[in-house]
């Protein structure tokens, strides 16, 4: 309240209680103190309404001169000299009405200054500035807002009128009725305005003004710089925009969850990632637990309960659910905090829910990627163990059968070389799902494969399963070993019969296919290119999802004892694999199983392969001189006695640093090294870098029962001539051994 207001209500108060005592002492003189007293009364009356409520108050004071003028004027009054008792009545009586006023006129000011205090105390919260003014054009009041936004001090704006802010002289008359106009609409609804502000700058100002009963007044209250909010609601719309695109994208969703009524809302990105679509679906704490997958549903209620409820930690979880729509089961990440009102009391919990499906497949095949590699390093071991084993006896086989004489001797050597060759098949088949075995690769046309694969399928399957196959004529060829693809398609095939012990149907499917870059971010094997699809599907009893996850996994079966030994999607893992594709599968149970290989198109020609069936005889040595270098016994003593028979001289070493030394001792003798990779003490790379730096001319062979040591770029860098795989036969050495010596 300013000062000259409240002197005035001062007065108000002071001049009714002065006009009491006054009356009485007035009274013993004549009608001239009646008429006195009235009129500064009256007077008084006048300045305080003016004041306080300038028009409303003003037309009451007219009226109660005219009263007071009348009254005087009047017979009754002229005869007051006969009438004392009424004399003093009636002053008493006139200036009892206009105290009363006057102090009405009090309470009125006070109950209307409260309301200001109480407006301004508002608009002080109000962040957007605004101002209130009446029907005069007197500025009331103004939040610091608007002060900052014209650049003026609180004194500067009482000293200037709505008027004088904005408009100047040349339109204040049309601008004074366009303001005054909007004190008629008596809704109070907003309008939109432009004012000039002109201060050092002159600037439009975009307002919105709405009118108000404030007690016994109406006032206009303007809102400032409009454009301004309208932009900051537009920078928020595109923001809220912005987030809702972004959730999607990213599969995340947001929620609130009030923690006293357990009811919660989330974005519509949350909705999709639980597959509500229901309108009638209940939003709370039990409606979220339904949404849990069964069997995380208990673990989940515990850990809401009592690691985020009791002891107020951050949510931070990864579960499985069930969406509503489709019953999927789906795997989500959820984040979340508590929040607290101010008497340190949760209310609410804020977070947020990300669909992460297909990064946790993305998980578990390189989970299972990293299993395959390490039993494949064991069983790569085991391999090379057994490969060294094999060695000898399948090196003595020739040699035993130009010495043999009788049948029955022919006959348990045809069985040694047959039972040798199924243990090098088994070893063959451990090292294609552990490192891949390149075997010859040439352009295939698989109709030709699966052409025979229908031969087989139809001459030893039961006749209740009805194959049928598809490769139309246009199918890219492919880059591959023949020999390898038909294993992996024919062992698809028997899975599918042992799926399908009351029959079915077998259906193999071929068909070009172009693998981009969405499919390859989902698998993590695939490259992008042509690729030829091989389908292989049946209707038998399908898998489960917690087998289908481990199917390609060595030594995993779902057959009964002895009915299978776990390495048949194994090998056919790393063949496809080795062969520069993929394979998946999907399954469900009761409606059967599809396999589906990946392989890469050729490119290019490189002719057809034709196998040789021709058995040529058995190239013998001239007396050059072969230094043998391995660490197993068994093959130095079977490759001495197999070589010396067919012409060669021998030196043997059972490490690499003594067959260096052998050779130090006898290079001169020395034509060709035959040396194992993997040797103790020194090993096949060391050894061949330190021969070849006595001579760097000599030929070398290497060995290995390990595929990973077959990289013949690699061993061609080192100078090697020529490789072999253990276990090999006496033909295959001794063919090696010429086509070494005669090269130049």
């Amino acid at each position: 309240m300013d000062k000259s207001r409240a002197q005035m209500l001062w007065w108000s108060y002071v001049v009714p209680l002065l006009g009491l005592v006054l009356i009485p002492v007035l009274d013993y003189f004549d009608h001239t103190s009646l008429l006195l007293t009235s009129f500064l009364s009256l007077l008084v009356l006048m300045l305080t309404s003016v004041h306080l409520c300038p028009k409303r108050q003003l037309a009451w004071i007219c009226a109660y001169i005219v009263l007071v003028v009348t009254v005087i004027h009047c017979p009754a009054f002229q005869t007051h000299y006969a009438l004392g008792s009424l004399q003093g009545s009636y002053r008493s009586f006139v200036f009892i009405v206009l105290s009363f006023n006057t102090l009405w006129i009090s309470h009125k000011h006070k109950v209307s200054q409260q309301a200001y205090e109480d407006i301004f105390k508002l608009l002080g919260m109000i962040h957007a500035p605004v101002l209130v003014s009446d029907m005069d054009g007197q500025i009331l009041l103004s939040n610091n807002s608007a002060l900052k936004f014209l650049g003026l001090q609180p004194e500067q704006i009482k000293q200037r009128t709505y008027f004088q802010l904005f408009s100047g002289p040349d339109n204040r008359g049309r601008f004074i009725e366009k303001y005054l106009s909007l004190f008629e609409n008596s809704d109070g609804a907003p309008v939109g305005m432009e004012l000039k502000f002109k201060d050092r700058i002159t600037k439009i100002i975009t307002t919105q003004c709405s009118t108000i009963q404030l007690n016994d007044r109406r006032v206009l209250l303007t809102e400032l710089d409009i454009a301004g909010r309208e932009q900051v609601n537009e920078q928020l719309q595109n923001t809220t925009r912005e987030l809702f695109e972004a959730q999607q994208i990213a599969g995340v969703g947001s929620y609130i969850w009030d923690v006293k009524t357990g009811l919660w809302s989330g974005s519509e990105t949350l909705d999709e990632v639980f597959g509500i679509e229901d309108p009638s679906f209940v939003k709370d704490t039990a409606g979220w637990l339904r949404l849990v997958h069964p069997q995380d549903r208990a673990e989940m209620q515990r850990y809401l309960s009592e690691n985020i409820l009791k002891n107020r930690a951050a949510f931070d979880r990864v579960y499985r659910i069930v969406r509503q729509n489709d019953q999927q089961e789906r795997w989500v990440y959820g984040r979340g905090r508590l929040v607290e009102d101010h008497q340190g009391q949760v209310v609410q919990m804020m977070g947020v829910i990300q669909d992460i499906t297909e990064r946790k497949k993305l998980e578990a095949q390189f989970f299972r990627a990293q299993r395959m590699e390490s039993i494949g390093n064991l069983a790569g071991g085991i391999a090379h163990d057994l490969n060294n084993i094999l060695t000898p006896i399948m090196m003595s086989i020739d040699m035993l059968r130009d010495t043999a004489t009788e049948a029955q001797e022919k006959n348990i050597l045809d069985t040694i070389e047959v039972s040798a060759k199924r243990g090098a098949d088994v070893v063959r088949q451990i090292l294609s799902f552990t490192r891949g075995v390149e075997g010859k690769r040439v352009e295939i046309e698989l109709k030709y494969i699966v052409r025979d694969l229908e031969k087989i399928v139809r001459d030893t399957f039961p006749r209740d399963i009805r194959f049928q196959c598809s490769v139309p004529s246009d199918t890219w060829q492919v880059l591959g070993d023949p020999t390898q693809i038909y294993q992996v398609l024919l062992n698809l095939c028997v899975n599918a019969r042992d799926a399908m012990p009351d029959g079915g149907n077998l259906t193999v499917m071929v068909e070009n296919s172009f693998l981009d870059e969405e499919y390859v971010a989902k698998n993590i094997q695939a490259k992008v290119g042509r690729h030829v699809k091989i389908g292989v599907a049946d209707t038998g009893m399908g898998m489960a999802p917690e087998h289908l996850d481990r199917i390609f996994e060595p030594f995993f079966t779902t057959k009964e004892l002895h009915k299978g030994t776990g390495l048949g999607l194994s090998t056919a893992m790393a063949i496809v694999r080795s062969h520069g594709g993929i394979i998946n599968a999907h399954s469900k149970v009761g409606l059967g199983s599809t396999f589906n290989v990946y392989l890469p198109a050729a490119d290019f020609a490189t002719g057809v392969l034709r196998a040789e069936t021709a058995r040529l005889g058995l190239p013998r040595g001239k007396g050059e001189t072969v230094l043998v270098i391995d660490d197993d016994v068994a093959i130095l003593s079977m490759a001495s006695s197999v070589l010396s028979v067919y012409g060669y001289k021998i030196l043997t070493a059972l490490d690499g640093a003594k067959g260096v030394d052998s050779y130090k001792e006898h290079r001169e003798r020395i034509a060709v090294v035959l040396t194992d990779m993997a040797m103790p003490v020194m090993g096949g790379v060391a050894t061949i870098k330190a021969l070849k730096e006595i001579n760097p001319a000599l030929k070398i062979i290497a060995a290995s029962g390990f595929c990973a040591d077959a990289d013949m770029t690699a061993l061609t860098a080192l100078g090697v001539d020529k490789f072999m795989a253990k276990p090999y036969e006496t033909r295959d050495l001794l063919k090696v051994l010429a086509e070494t010596l005669r090269e130049v």
